[in-house]
């Protein structure tokens, strides 16, 4: 028994002995704790693509740079929806150049303490641009062609006939319009730029080609002219006009009767002429019928919901199906995925002009917030319009003169703005706080952007070389309508 007890205390002697050895002392266990990365973590670096970014950490005066290690890398999704990390650098200082897609990007700083194998971890945005995120889309009508100039937010700089110079597409018929789509979610960015005898599809981050309406969805039997155009912002709900027929996209739909065709006419009840003015949304449609003076609307999945709207007329200032009115402009006030809320201005047949706003939804049925007659003079048939969605204010224009309609207190202000020549297109910034307003410019057209939070302020000007028909700001931020 001796014996044992005394090789047990060898034992435990031996055992303490090589825990003195190893034991350097705790006191910088947890030295990387000091390290503050927090100046980087809390960045969102904006580079644009083949920039070169630039990165040093602070490490502090107290921290040897001795046994660290340093990983720089990219987080993505893999086609399993899995996160992978693609190294980019294993230097201290990051210092790379950008050719990644234009988008958000999350990176990450790995600082790794070999000696202690203890490590410090933080994430970060870089947001790739490229000049194209954010900027003005000047459509213009250039003889019997159609192109569009593009002012860049970002670089401050005005690229001429984008079509002709960049994309390299000559576009025949006059223009019709131009929308954009953004989807945030996996940074898909689309333009479409549509005219009287076709369209095409670019991507919006390059301004190059992806297609026609003819190439993408087929469209080949509809009956030219087209007159208008309504995608709703993530894509769904693709609706052409062309030959006053209404023509959605059959897969967009859960009971299609397209009959092996991609684009098919709308079965509309009764006779009908859809002259282009139209509103779309994430599941809603809305079309004005000139030869009925009606709007038909379309909300949900189905046809059987293609008809008359369902509204008790004697609650409602007007009847949605029969108007008695001729609808001169009509615009989403907001971007609602399930709402159509709509502005509109009108005509009556003793000559004097209205504007109303309501909603159309799929559940609730059709509400009117608003039916107001204008003041003698305030718009012309010729008066051009913008429709702010993210303020209350709708604005007009006859002759030189801008009017401003506020629609919570249902007042016109008169002279807002004062142009220099006949006013041709207004366009709002997608923050409502600038306003674009285009004037005859002898063959050409002049482009004043106004500061409306700041006196009306004349920020700058443009001149091109075409008459503008529309301006509209693009904008890879948020998810926007395009129309």
């Amino acid at each position: 028994m001796k014996a044992l007890k005394k090789i047990t205390y060898i034992a435990i002697a031996c055992l303490l002995l090589v825990s003195c050895l190893k034991d350097e002392g705790n006191y910088d266990y947890d030295m990387l704790t000091e390290i503050d990365l927090s100046d980087i973590q809390s960045q969102t670096y904006n580079v644009f693509v083949g920039d070169i970014l630039t990165i040093t950490p602070e490490l502090g005066e107290s921290i040897s740079e001795e046994n660290l290690e340093f990983l720089w890398a990219r987080r993505y999704v893999d086609d399993n929806s899995d996160f992978q990390l693609d190294t980019i650098s294993t230097d201290k200082t990051l210092d790379v150049a950008i050719n990644l897609a234009p988008g958000n990007h999350t990176f990450i700083l790995d600082v790794l303490n070999t000696e202690r194998v203890y490590r410090k971890k933080v994430f970060f945005d870089v947001l790739v641009e490229t000049p194209f995120d954010k900027g003005w889309v000047i459509l213009k009508e250039k003889g019997t062609a159609t192109d569009f100039d593009y002012y860049s937010d970002i670089t401050e700089k005005l690229s001429e006939n984008v079509l002709e110079n960049i994309t390299g597409v000559n576009l025949s018929g006059k223009p019709v319009s131009s929308g954009h789509i953004f989807n945030s979610w996996n940074g898909y960015s689309q333009l479409n730029i549509l005219s009287e005898d076709g369209g095409v599809f670019l991507d919006a981050t390059s301004m190059l080609e992806i297609g026609t309406w003819e190439e993408q969805w087929k469209p080949t039997y509809l009956e030219l002219p087209f007159s208008g155009t309504s995608i709703s912002y993530n894509g769904r709900l693709k609706t052409l006009v062309a030959g006053g027929k209404i023509f959605p996209y059959s897969t967009d739909f859960q009971n299609p009767i397209s009959e092996g065709l991609d684009w098919f006419e709308l079965p509309v009840k009764g006779d009908y002429y859809a002259n282009g003015m139209l509103c779309g949304w994430y599941t809603g449609l809305l079309v004005y019928d000139e030869l009925n003076r009606r709007y038909i609307n379309y909300s949900g999945n189905t046809f059987d919901e293609f008809e008359e709207i369902s509204v008790n007329i004697e609650e409602q200032p007007f009847d949605p199906n029969n108007l008695q009115m001729n609808v001169l402009y009509m615009d989403n006030d907001e971007l609602e995925a399930y709402n159509g809320n709509v502005v509109s201005f009108l005509k009556a047949d003793d000559g004097s002009y209205y504007t109303h706003e309501f909603k159309t939804h799929r559940r609730d049925g059709f509400t009117v917030a608003y039916h107001e007659k204008l003041p003698d003079g305030a718009i012309s048939d010729m008066s051009v319009y913008a429709v702010s969605t993210k303020l209350p204010f709708s604005y007009m224009s006859n002759g030189n003169k801008i009017h401003r309609y506020n629609r919570d207190s249902y007042q016109l202000q008169t002279d807002y703005i004062t142009a220099e020549g006949n006013i041709t297109a207004m366009g709002l910034s997608k923050d409502g706080k600038n306003l674009a307003v285009a004037t005859d410019n002898g063959a050409g057209s002049k482009i004043t952007f106004y500061d409306l939070f700041n006196d009306e302020l004349v920020l700058m000007t443009l001149e091109t070389d075409s008459k503008v028909v529309k301006l509209m700001q693009k904008w890879d931020v948020q998810s926007y309508q395009l129309r």
